[in-house]
């Protein structure tokens, strides 16, 4: 394991959207080598309609026919009413899609696909603490999602950044980073908000 190399004995794990989920899986399969979790805009049981729109998404990338792909994931991500900032934000976001292997994109977004309840069942193990947060405007992984995972975690604690979307640690790190810290120089034994 890269930590054993590193000698390191414990880390904090922090992940985004799909990383969100593999840090969450890094935190159940490893809890003695995790110190703290972050799980930034994670999907969690997603509804019928936004499971087979994400399925769908999945296979329009395997097929090939994913040239609206990149951009319905910005406006996504973004919103469509960007100022100056948010749309020199996306362009470079874009310029990252446009950059990917699509055969290891396609492969990566199935498996983001149907993954979203795999940990519904393991939350309860989850021996760390944990911080799950969101942005209030995300339309995928939702402010109720997110409350949904620090509910079941039984150190779990929750952030709904307001007026913020999917990109909230892109966009507005002023925001982020400042809870980021807070809550991974806590002191080890404060509880922390659950909501």
């Amino acid at each position: 394991m890269l930590l054993d190399e590193l000698g390191f004995q414990q880390a904090d794990i922090v992940g985004h959207s799909f990383g969100g989920l593999a840090a969450l899986d890094f935190a159940l399969r490893f809890p003695q080598k995790t110190r703290r979790l972050v799980v930034l805009n994670g999907v969690f049981r997603r509804p019928p309609k936004a499971k087979t729109a994400a399925l769908a998404r999945a296979k329009a990338l395997a097929t090939g026919n994913e040239s609206q792909s990149a951009e319905n994931a910005l406006r996504r991500w973004f919103g469509d009413n960007q100022d100056n900032k948010t749309t020199a934000l996306a362009n470079e976001v874009r310029q990252w899609l446009h950059s990917a292997n699509p055969k290891g994109y396609a492969r990566a977004y199935q498996l983001f696909a149907e993954c979203d309840a795999v940990f519904a069942p393991k939350l309860h193990r989850l021996a760390v603490p944990a911080l799950f947060a969101t942005g209030e405007n995300d339309p995928h992984s939702t402010a109720q999602m997110t409350r949904e995972m620090a509910r079941l975690a039984p150190k779990g604690q929750c952030k709904i950044l307001p007026g913020q979307r999917h990109m909230a640690a892109l966009a507005a790190p002023e925001i982020v980073n400042p809870i980021l810290m807070h809550f991974l120089n806590a002191p080890e034994s404060s509880g922390g908000e659950k909501s």
